[in-house]
């Protein structure tokens, strides 16, 4: 299989019962799993739903093998919900490294915050980045959305 590699995605904010059943379609659909990242039938699907709701911590979802490393489907139904997202691809070599995308309610759907990653999911910025951001004064704000992101402070909650 080429160009599959581990893909796992953390999903926040409210989301009432009726609109549950297209965000569990659209994982089931991309082939989402546990966060173990093994494979899951749509009543475990449901089940990590509701137990993450019911704990307050963000959803996630992860799985092996996945196309590109993202969940395509699934990342479309969190913007057409408003459910912020964080996706973190595994590197496949000689085709991309490890990254990780962001896109949060207010932001365009086709407009993303992407960052280089290490294998463990920790952002990071490449020494052009770096350079740029000091030089147009922006580095604190850029470390700031780094830890924002990397702490993923949403909570993903069932509400309805």
């Amino acid at each position: 299989m080429s160009d599959r590699a581990y893909a796992s995605i953390k999903i926040g904010g409210k989301i009432s019962r009726s609109d549950l059943k297209a965000l569990l379609d659209a994982a089931e659909n991309d082939g989402a799993g546990g966060p173990d990242y093994e494979s899951v039938d749509r009543e475990a699907l449901e089940e990590i739903a509701e137990e993450t709701s019911a704990a307050k911590l963000p959803l996630y979802f992860g799985a092996a093998e996945m196309r590109g490393a993202m969940f395509d489907e699934l990342e479309e139904e969190c913007c057409n919900l408003g459910l912020t997202y964080l996706r973190h691809s595994e590197a496949y070599p000689g085709s991309w490294d490890d990254t990780l995308e962001f896109w949060e309610p207010g932001m365009a759907k086709d407009e993303v915050i992407e960052y280089a990653c290490s294998s463990d999911g920790e952002p990071m910025l490449s020494l052009s980045q770096l350079e740029d951001a000091t030089a147009h004064s922006t580095l604190m704000t850029r470390l700031a959305e780094m830890r924002r992101i990397a702490t993923f402070p949403f909570v993903f909650e069932i509400v309805g």
